[in-house]
């Protein structure tokens, strides 16, 4: 599969929707009203919340990023760490997260999906972490058909073993970079020393609008220098830039 720019539009949209209130039915209804889901499960692990809808035979899923206490400290846990299930060492914190979602979210993904149809699975920030995870155990573990994998603004989850095997099995992933986004290149130090490695393939949002599969490594590193002398790296996290940013390329 080649990059679709519907797919990565709607799974932001989603990932927004997964910051709204599962409990008062909020996050379903966005979901069905903004993303044009046919159905929208919202699946609350106290940490880790998900918002799924059912797109024809299709399913979309995607993880919300951080917003509460618990949520700061479980990233924090940046130690790695093997887990049985997946490759090379992971982040502690995250993949605690998603094996606490892990039955809940394969129970609601079988129930919505059609013998069929695909999944796609997305997330902003720490859920975008979360996302990638996911997306290995439902391909490697159950052999769900996994379509892509788009993360906004995510960190890395594990070493250079962890993303070669997960680049393996899910080649359709996208790792959407907005500007100087100082969390989608954390954790920088532990990066720099080779313990962390990115996953999937850079999709690079230029605040002028454009959108890069192919930034250039000097573009790159510079913004990543703005984001902490200049601060920008917190305001250009903010997923309504990588919203906006993929309304503008489906124009």
């Amino acid at each position: 599969m080649r990059y679709d720019p519907e797919i990565a539009h709607r799974l932001s949209l989603l990932s927004a929707c997964a910051y709204g209130n599962t409990a008062t039915g909020e996050a379903e209804e966005s979901a069905e009203r903004i993303t044009g889901a046919d159905q929208a499960i919202a699946i609350d692990f106290g940490s880790v919340e998900i918002v799924v809808g059912r797109y024809g035979p299709d399913v979309g899923l995607a993880f919300r990023g951080s917003s509460e206490p618990d949520d700061f400290l479980r990233d924090l846990r940046i130690g790695l760490a093997e887990r049985d299930g997946l490759p090379g060492l992971v982040h502690k914190g995250f993949t605690a997260g998603v094996f606490e979602a892990y039955e809940g979210t394969k129970t609601v993904v079988d129930g919505l999906l059609a013998a069929d149809g695909f999944v796609d699975v997305g997330g902003h920030s720490k859920g975008g972490a979360e996302a990638l995870l996911m997306s290995y155990l439902l391909k490697a573990e159950l052999g769900i058909s996994l379509r892509s994998c788009h993360t906004f603004g995510a960190p890395a989850v594990g070493d250079l073993d962890f993303a070669r095997a997960y680049d393996r099995v899910n080649p359709e992933t996208f790792s959407h970079v907005f500007g100087s986004d100082l969390i989608a290149r954390a954790p920088i130090l532990l990066r720099a020393l080779g313990f962390y490695a990115r996953t999937g393939r850079t999709v690079y949002h230029t605040r002028s609008g454009r959108i890069l599969f192919r930034p250039s490594p000097i573009r790159s590193f510079l913004d990543g220098v703005r984001g902490v002398s200049r601060r920008l790296g917190r305001r250009d996290h903010r997923l309504r830039n990588y919203v906006e940013s993929l309304e503008r390329g489906r124009r």
